[in-house]
Protein backbone atom coordinates (compact mmCIF):
# COMPACT_ATOMS: atom_id res chain seq x y z
CA UNK A 1 0.00 0.00 0.00
CA UNK A 2 1.45 3.31 -1.04
CA UNK A 3 1.30 6.49 1.00
CA UNK A 4 1.35 10.07 -0.23
CA UNK A 5 4.90 10.80 -1.32
CA UNK A 6 5.79 7.17 -2.13
CA UNK A 7 7.72 6.81 -5.37
CA UNK A 8 8.02 3.87 -7.78
CA UNK A 9 10.12 3.73 -10.93
CA UNK A 10 9.81 1.78 -14.14
CA UNK A 11 13.24 1.58 -15.81
CA UNK A 12 11.79 0.09 -19.00
CA UNK A 13 9.41 3.01 -19.47
CA UNK A 14 11.89 5.57 -18.08
CA UNK A 15 9.12 6.64 -15.73
CA UNK A 16 8.91 7.79 -12.14
CA UNK A 17 5.53 7.83 -10.35
CA UNK A 18 4.85 9.72 -7.14
CA UNK A 19 1.65 8.87 -5.28
CA UNK A 20 -0.14 12.07 -4.26
CA UNK A 21 -3.39 10.75 -2.77
CA UNK A 22 -3.87 7.04 -2.13
CA UNK A 23 -6.89 4.79 -1.78
CA UNK A 24 -6.43 4.53 1.99
CA UNK A 25 -6.12 8.30 2.35
CA UNK A 26 -9.30 8.96 0.35
CA UNK A 27 -11.46 6.09 1.65
CA UNK A 28 -11.17 4.53 -1.81
CA UNK A 29 -12.63 7.52 -3.63
CA UNK A 30 -9.58 8.57 -5.61
CA UNK A 31 -6.00 7.71 -6.48
CA UNK A 32 -3.89 10.64 -7.59
CA UNK A 33 -0.37 10.38 -8.87
CA UNK A 34 2.24 12.31 -10.79
CA UNK A 35 4.19 10.57 -13.54
CA UNK A 36 7.42 11.92 -15.00
CA UNK A 37 8.43 10.09 -18.16
CA UNK A 38 11.43 10.52 -20.41
CA UNK A 39 11.06 9.78 -24.13
CA UNK A 40 10.88 6.07 -24.97
CA UNK A 41 9.22 3.91 -27.61
CA UNK A 42 7.97 1.61 -24.82
CA UNK A 43 4.26 2.08 -24.28
CA UNK A 44 2.14 0.44 -21.63
CA UNK A 45 -0.02 -2.23 -23.23
CA UNK A 46 -3.44 -1.15 -24.43
CA UNK A 47 -5.74 -1.65 -21.45
CA UNK A 48 -8.98 -0.63 -19.78
CA UNK A 49 -9.98 0.21 -16.24
CA UNK A 50 -13.28 -1.64 -16.00
CA UNK A 51 -14.77 0.47 -13.21
CA UNK A 52 -12.61 3.57 -13.03
CA UNK A 53 -12.54 6.86 -14.87
CA UNK A 54 -9.01 8.07 -15.47
CA UNK A 55 -8.10 11.71 -15.95
CA UNK A 56 -4.72 12.98 -17.17
CA UNK A 57 -3.61 16.60 -16.80
CA UNK A 58 -0.41 17.39 -18.68
CA UNK A 59 1.67 19.63 -16.41
CA UNK A 60 4.64 19.97 -18.77
CA UNK A 61 5.94 18.41 -21.95
CA UNK A 62 3.96 16.53 -24.58
CA UNK A 63 1.92 13.37 -23.99
CA UNK A 64 1.10 10.98 -26.82
CA UNK A 65 -1.97 8.82 -26.30
CA UNK A 66 -4.49 6.43 -27.76
CA UNK A 67 -8.03 6.49 -26.33
CA UNK A 68 -10.79 4.45 -27.96
CA UNK A 69 -8.65 3.96 -31.10
CA UNK A 70 -8.09 7.74 -31.40
CA UNK A 71 -4.45 8.78 -31.25
CA UNK A 72 -3.31 12.26 -30.43
CA UNK A 73 -0.94 14.49 -28.55
CA UNK A 74 -1.70 16.59 -25.48
CA UNK A 75 0.34 19.62 -24.45
CA UNK A 76 0.93 21.31 -21.11
CA UNK A 77 -2.41 22.45 -19.68
CA UNK A 78 -4.46 19.87 -21.61
CA UNK A 79 -6.77 17.43 -19.82
CA UNK A 80 -7.74 13.99 -21.12
CA UNK A 81 -10.61 12.01 -19.61
CA UNK A 82 -10.76 8.26 -20.18
CA UNK A 83 -14.19 6.79 -19.32
CA UNK A 84 -14.35 3.48 -17.48
CA UNK A 85 -14.05 0.65 -20.00
CA UNK A 86 -12.36 2.71 -22.75
CA UNK A 87 -9.25 1.08 -24.25
CA UNK A 88 -6.26 3.39 -23.87
CA UNK A 89 -2.54 3.85 -23.38
CA UNK A 90 -0.11 6.75 -23.24
CA UNK A 91 3.59 7.33 -23.83
CA UNK A 92 6.25 9.97 -24.30
CA UNK A 93 7.83 9.98 -27.75
CA UNK A 94 9.72 13.21 -27.06
CA UNK A 95 11.33 15.53 -27.30
CA UNK A 96 11.66 16.12 -23.52
CA UNK A 97 10.30 14.88 -20.22
CA UNK A 98 6.53 14.84 -19.84
CA UNK A 99 4.96 15.38 -16.42
CA UNK A 100 1.39 14.17 -16.05
CA UNK A 101 -0.95 14.26 -13.08
CA UNK A 102 -3.25 11.26 -13.11
CA UNK A 103 -6.45 10.60 -11.23
CA UNK A 104 -8.46 7.38 -11.00
CA UNK A 105 -11.99 7.44 -9.60
CA UNK A 106 -12.69 5.30 -7.67
CA UNK A 107 -9.18 4.32 -6.59
CA UNK A 108 -9.74 0.58 -6.62
CA UNK A 109 -6.53 -1.35 -6.04
CA UNK A 110 -4.65 0.22 -8.92
CA UNK A 111 -1.82 1.56 -6.72
CA UNK A 112 -0.89 -1.99 -5.66
CA UNK A 113 -1.04 -3.10 -9.29
CA UNK A 114 1.39 -0.29 -10.22
CA UNK A 115 3.71 -1.12 -7.31
CA UNK A 116 3.70 -4.79 -8.36
CA UNK A 117 4.30 -4.26 -12.09
CA UNK A 118 6.96 -1.59 -11.52
CA UNK A 119 8.61 -3.77 -8.87
CA UNK A 120 8.68 -6.78 -11.18
CA UNK A 121 10.09 -4.58 -13.95
CA UNK A 122 12.76 -2.96 -11.78
CA UNK A 123 13.83 -6.37 -10.49
CA UNK A 124 14.18 -7.77 -14.02
CA UNK A 125 11.25 -10.20 -13.82
CA UNK A 126 9.61 -9.14 -17.11
CA UNK A 127 10.28 -9.79 -20.79
CA UNK A 128 11.42 -7.25 -23.38
CA UNK A 129 7.82 -5.97 -23.66
CA UNK A 130 7.60 -5.40 -19.90
CA UNK A 131 5.31 -8.39 -19.27
CA UNK A 132 6.02 -10.99 -16.57
CA UNK A 133 6.21 -14.68 -17.49
CA UNK A 134 2.78 -16.16 -18.34
CA UNK A 135 2.11 -17.67 -14.91
CA UNK A 136 3.10 -14.51 -13.03
CA UNK A 137 1.16 -12.35 -15.49
CA UNK A 138 -1.94 -14.52 -15.11
CA UNK A 139 -1.79 -14.29 -11.31
CA UNK A 140 -1.41 -10.49 -11.36
CA UNK A 141 -3.90 -9.82 -14.17
CA UNK A 142 -6.50 -12.14 -12.63
CA UNK A 143 -6.14 -10.54 -9.19
CA UNK A 144 -6.43 -6.98 -10.51
CA UNK A 145 -8.98 -7.67 -13.27
CA UNK A 146 -11.29 -4.94 -11.95
CA UNK A 147 -8.46 -2.38 -12.01
CA UNK A 148 -6.45 -3.15 -15.17
CA UNK A 149 -7.59 -5.31 -18.10
CA UNK A 150 -5.07 -6.15 -20.85
CA UNK A 151 -7.16 -5.73 -24.00
CA UNK A 152 -4.23 -6.81 -26.16
CA UNK A 153 -5.21 -10.37 -25.18
CA UNK A 154 -8.34 -11.91 -26.72
CA UNK A 155 -11.43 -12.30 -24.54
CA UNK A 156 -11.18 -16.14 -24.30
CA UNK A 157 -7.63 -15.85 -22.96
CA UNK A 158 -8.67 -13.32 -20.31
CA UNK A 159 -11.87 -15.12 -19.27
CA UNK A 160 -10.98 -18.82 -19.68
CA UNK A 161 -7.21 -19.32 -19.91
CA UNK A 162 -6.05 -16.73 -17.34
CA UNK A 163 -8.09 -18.12 -14.42
CA UNK A 164 -6.57 -21.57 -15.03
CA UNK A 165 -3.06 -20.18 -15.47
CA UNK A 166 -3.53 -18.03 -12.36
CA UNK A 167 -4.43 -21.10 -10.30
CA UNK A 168 -1.36 -22.93 -11.62
CA UNK A 169 0.76 -19.82 -11.00
CA UNK A 170 -0.39 -19.53 -7.39
CA UNK A 171 0.33 -23.22 -6.84
CA UNK A 172 3.81 -22.61 -8.32
CA UNK A 173 4.38 -19.82 -5.77
CA UNK A 174 3.65 -16.70 -7.80
CA UNK A 175 1.83 -13.95 -5.93
CA UNK A 176 -0.47 -11.16 -7.11
CA UNK A 177 1.59 -8.65 -5.08
CA UNK A 178 4.84 -8.83 -3.15
CA UNK A 179 5.69 -7.30 0.23
CA UNK A 180 9.01 -5.98 -1.12
CA UNK A 181 7.07 -3.83 -3.63
CA UNK A 182 3.90 -3.16 -1.64
CA UNK A 183 4.58 -3.80 2.06
CA UNK A 184 0.99 -3.35 3.25
CA UNK A 185 -0.65 -5.13 0.32
CA UNK A 186 -3.79 -4.00 -1.47
CA UNK A 187 -6.35 -1.64 0.00
CA UNK A 188 -9.99 -2.47 -0.59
Amino acid sequence: MATAGSVVENPRRLERVTFLTTAAESDGKVLELRAEARPTPNRPPMHVHARQQETFVVESGRLSYSIDAREGTAEAGDTLVVPAGAPHTWWNDGPGVVVVRGRLEPAGRFETFVETIYGLTASGRVNSKGIPNPLQAAVVFQEFRDDWVPVFLPWPVRKVVFPVLALIGRLAGYRPWYPEFSPQGPVG
